[in-house]
């Protein structure tokens, strides 16, 4: 362990190589698993149920997707201490800690607070806001920290290993999380605080357990040394305290971190594209939870486990077992055709929540929903991925950290929007709640326009990852031809196998009068 005994002293980049560099992305790893907890609980339906616990409903679960992108406008200041300083590793100690910790706040809010009531929800909303705003200092910060230390060369192999490795720990936490709530939860009452007190209770403890599992997740970086990227801003740098005070300073500010970055063709693009993905995952968000929980599964057994299972283990799983193929390809191919076949899987992914129908049989309606998070997670796995990829690209280099919170602001803008969509269509269409559309044999009520409005903002993504700018790369169609080619070549050979094994007798040719 090279680094047991390192001091904070900040490093050189080209200092971290051979078996030091290989310490350092285990131990990132570690940390990312044991923080795939805080995940399992802060992303699944833990919130979603502790939302409705406590009196929160549709228009709530809208602006708790929207709170993480209305507080990403603090990452320009974030920007600002990583340009004047040059370090990012005390900044994403401090600040990530401290948005692991507001889960600990959030667990007492019954405690405090009567529920369900509004001042419960209020409560709730503003420890979200708080927590987030802690990671927008924290996110551009551990960004540009490991845009210097993981070299570009193995960055998609290494995600690709990172994401198999969580998600084997998350297929864990997701089913002992879903085991136990089924357990708690009265299914005969409503899901309200009065009526389902051992739910509540539980998911308390489960907010204590995925801070305190999240604090280590970010403790566990204190051991890696600093890299230093850049060097502090000089006095003639736009963000230096001296260059702000002078006459239009704040405007030469705001132009340094927001306009210049949006010249360049590549950035722009990718701002574009990610702006509409995180607008369509807003604006399903935690009504997939919902739809699944309180819609399809209605009268079901352990359908907390069911929920769980689809969305939080077999689709994890299936983005793992694509996760080395897609780093592969990443490095071979290039960016821009990964995320074009994946947006456009994501469009399977969502298309099977408008073909389902009450009189279906229970074996089919699970079939069909399974595909959406299986395809889903391939999809959006492939994309995070190279999303990380680009992100890690642009913040390799002198000041080159505002690019992140320059992509950060933007982004969160389609998180905004989507996330507030979603709370004025769901709950502007409620009354399809209790009078669904029909159409033939399938039933839509307002979450369903959410999924709509999803569907049409991955199509405005397909557009927008087409014209990614990322020259080198091979064009989508090409490697969407050589896949199926390979696809078809393996199950060719998989179905002649049986012929290789046992040979083939080739028919008697002779003509019966041959004697």
């Amino acid at each position: 362990m090279p680094f047991r005994k390192q001091s904070y002293d900040a490093l050189p980049a080209l200092a971290i190589r051979g078996d030091n560099l290989r310490w350092c992305l285990r131990r990132i790893t570690m940390a990312w698993a044991v923080g795939t907890v805080w995940v399992t609980v802060a992303m699944g339906p833990c919130m979603e149920r502790y939302a409705a616990l406590i009196g929160g409903g549709n228009f709530t679960l809208g602006l708790i997707a929207a709170i993480p992108s209305m507080a990403a406008i603090l990452q320009l200041w974030a920007t600002v201490l990583i340009e004047r300083t040059g370090l990012t590793k005390f900044q994403f100690l401090a600040f990530g800690t401290a948005h692991r910790l507001m889960f600990l706040l959030m667990a007492f809010i019954p405690l405090v607070l009567p529920v369900p009531s509004r001042a419960a929800v209020a409560a709730l909303l503003v420890l979200l806001l708080l927590s987030w705003s802690f990671d927008a200092f924290a996110r551009p910060a551990w960004i540009s920290w490991m845009g210097v230390l993981i070299p570009p060369r193995i960055r998609g192999r290494y995600l690709a290993r990172r994401r198999q490795i969580t998600t084997l720990v998350q297929t864990f936490a997701a089913v002992g999380v879903a085991l136990l709530l089924d357990r708690r939860m009265e299914n005969d009452f409503a899901v309200i605080w009065p009526y389902q007190v051992r739910l509540g209770i539980t998911i308390m403890g489960l907010f204590v357990v995925a801070g305190a599992c999240g604090s280590i997740d970010i403790l566990l970086f204190g051991k890696i040394p600093e890299v230093i990227a850049h060097k502090a801003s000089a006095p003639e740098s736009p963000v230096h305290p001296q260059a702000t005070k002078r006459p239009g300073g704040r405007w030469r500010l705001i132009r340094y971190l927001l306009l210049d970055p949006m010249r360049d063709r590549k950035f722009r693009t990718y701002v574009l594209y990610s702006a509409s993905t995180m607008c369509a995952t807003t604006i399903g968000g935690f009504f997939f939870y919902r739809n699944m929980i309180e819609n399809v599964l209605v009268g079901w057994p352990r359908p907390f486990l069911i929920t769980s299972v689809l969305f939080l283990v077999a689709g994890p799983i299936a983005g793992m077992l694509a996760a080395r193929v897609v780093g592969r390809a990443v490095d071979r191919y290039g960016r821009r055709p990964v995320l074009v076949l994946g947006t456009i899987m994501t469009l399977t992914s969502i298309a099977p929540w408008f073909f389902l129908g009450p009189d279906m049989p229970g074996w089919l309606i699970i079939s069909i929903v399974a595909l959406g998070p299986i395809l889903g997670w391939m999809a959006w796995g492939a994309i995070e991925m190279t999303k990380m990829n680009i992100l890690l690209s642009f913040a390799d280099g002198d000041g080159r950290s505002r690019y992140v919170a320059a992509s950060q602001l933007y982004i969160s803008l389609g998180g905004v929007i989507g996330g507030l969509a979603a709370a004025v269509l769901t709950s502007g269409f409620v009354f399809l709640q209790d009078n669904p559309l029909r159409i033939g044999p399938f039933l839509y009520n307002n979450w369903h326009v959410a999924f709509a409005a999803s569907f049409l903002m991955r199509i405005v993504a397909i557009v927008m990852a087409a014209r990614l700018h990322d020259p080198g790369s091979t064009r989508a169609r090409t490697v969407a031809m050589m896949a199926g080619t390979r696809a078809v070549a393996t199950m060719y050979g998989g179905l002649s196998y049986p012929l290789r094994l046992f040979g083939w007798r080739a028919p008697d040719r002779r003509r019966p009068d041959d004697s």
